[in-house]
């Protein structure tokens, strides 16, 4: 079988685009598409370098802020009610409130010590309910003792329910009102 010169021509072109072609394909399009992917690794790398980098240098800033919180941890925990358990700290709290009301004159119509609460893992709510009849005046007086007390024992008032005897001269009221502490939770023993 004779080919002339135009069909070798042809067939040599053919071979050669297919060489070209299946070259490019096999050989040349994986080495760039793995060069493309290299180099969005090292992209990712160098970000992530950066960012690690950054976490370095505010190292130093964190463990400032770590050791204030720390102390601001440790003044809190200074401000919690005395006592190991819910009955002491109790006690404790009805101690710093009836002080508390002494010293503005206002009489204890009823208290009363609720169940304590646990507060995460590490600490209790430990309340108590008192109803009291004073002056409105020595109310504001008596919550304001009671948030911002000189005993430096940290309380709150979660709940109070106000009530005026006499709606057109609403001079003295009576009020339930819940005081709750905080102390640290019981360490079981095992």
């Amino acid at each position: 079988m004779n080919i002339n010169l135009r069909e070798k021509k042809l067939l040599l072109s053919t071979i050669a685009i297919s060489v070209v072609l299946l070259g490019y394909f096999y050989v040349i399009e994986p080495i760039i598409n793995s060069q493309q992917e290299v180099a969005i690794e090292l992209s990712n790398n160098i970000n992530m370098l950066n960012q690690n980098q950054l976490r370095l240098n505010r190292r130093p800033k964190l463990e400032e802020n770590l050791n204030k919180l720390k102390e601001e941890y440790s003044k809190l925990e200074e401000r919690l009610l005395s006592g190991d358990k819910a009955p002491l700290a109790a006690a404790e709290l009805q101690k710093i409130i009836k002080s508390i009301l002494r010293s503005e004159k206002v009489s204890i119509l009823s208290e009363k010590v609720l169940e304590p609460q646990d507060m995460g893992d590490s600490y209790q709510r430990i309340a108590v309910q008192i109803t009291i009849k004073c002056l409105a005046t020595n109310l504001k007086k008596v919550m304001y003792e009671i948030l911002n007390n000189s005993s430096s024992v940290l309380l709150n008032i979660p709940e109070i329910d106000v009530k005026v005897d006499n709606q057109r001269k609403p001079k003295d009221v009576k009020a339930t009102i819940i005081v709750e502490g905080a102390i640290r939770k019981e360490k079981p023993n095992v």
